[in-house]
């Protein structure tokens, strides 16, 4: 998950600002939406859920709902925004080298 955000906030939401029609707003918002997600996965990361098995069971489960949704909002929204926004080659270019960023960016979360 660390990976793909990452790859998105290096990617594709730079792109979303430069070819979407408001998408500074749209970025703004999907990485306030990570910042809440990666807050919760290094909480987790510290957590000894063997000792406080249900606080992690609730941060964990705040933290998948939080996810969901942001992953809805981006597929059913945003990325189809900037699919429409963006010329094909762009398009092709940017998703390799979203899929190369992926391969070397941190596997955790850091705050």
């Amino acid at each position: 998950m660390a990976r793909h955000a990452i790859g998105e906030e290096l990617i594709a939401y730079p792109a979303m600002e430069s070819y979407v029609s408001g998408g500074v707003s749209l970025a703004d918002k999907d990485r306030a939406q990570h910042r809440i997600v990666k807050e919760n996965l290094a909480q987790l990361q510290d957590m000894e859920p063997w000792k406080d098995s249900s606080s992690f069971d609730q941060l964990m489960e705040k933290t998948q709902q939080a996810l969901q949704n942001h992953m809805k909002e981006e597929e059913d929204e945003d990325l189809p925004k900037l699919r429409d926004a963006i010329p094909v080659e762009e398009g092709l270019r940017l998703g390799n080298k979203f899929q190369l960023t992926k391969k070397f960016v941190p596997t955790r979360c850091v705050m």
